[in-house]
């Protein structure tokens, strides 16, 4: 949910770029729905190490995104993806061999079979190669407010997921998908927050 304010910010303090109307109503409106999906809003809301460490998180992610596409602007979507995966898939190689080396549990792949193997490739493939150059490419065009804006959506686009294999549907998320992309409309000027001038 804090992803676009984060996003927003960014592109004001590192680009200059100016807020407006409409980008200011989106955003209010892309966070309200995106409380409102993940069930709940404000109520219940713990503010603890774990929040702390979130937010750095969303931080590293929204500014790594941004940085994977003005770092290398010749790229293409999928040469830019390329580079930061592979950045990331050393990293965490060498972060589980320091931690195997410090008495860590190793990964026993002995207990992997056909379904195992399987979900990683949906995962490696779809949920992370796929996808990220789709967010990359988004974050290209639209900039990584905008598309931190459309990222609210993501509780909506799961439930569709899980309503597919049987889940029951919920209202809640609906609603809160709703108000996002009332928020992502208002935002990029497609629903205008001024009365057009005759």
């Amino acid at each position: 949910a804090t992803m676009p304010l984060i996003g927003m910010t960014m592109e004001v303090v590192l680009d200059g770029k100016r807020m407006t109307a409409g980008l200011i109503i989106g955003l209010v409106l892309s966070v309200i729905g995106a409380l409102v999906a993940l069930g709940g809003g404000l109520t219940g809301l713990s503010l603890g190490i774990g929040a702390a460490v979130c937010l750095i998180s969303v931080v590293t992610f929204t500014l790594g995104s941004r940085l994977t596409v003005t770092a290398f602007p010749k790229l293409t979507p999928i040469g830019r993806v390329a580079v930061t995966l592979a950045g990331a898939a050393i990293v965490t190689v060498a972060a589980a061999l320091v931690q195997i080396a410090f008495g860590g549990v190793a990964p026993d792949f002995t207990t992997f079979g056909v379904k195992e193997w399987g979900a990683l490739l949906v995962f490696a493939v779809g949920g992370l190669a796929v996808s990220q150059v789709l967010w990359i490419k988004a974050v290209g065009d639209l900039g990584i407010g905008l598309s931190s804006l459309h990222m609210n959506a993501t509780p909506f686009y799961v439930m569709i997921i899980l309503f597919a294999f049987g889940a029951p549907w919920n209202w809640t998320q609906a609603i809160g998908a709703a108000i996002v992309g009332i928020g992502v409309l208002i935002a990029q000027g497609v629903i205008p927050v001024s009365p057009a001038k005759s």
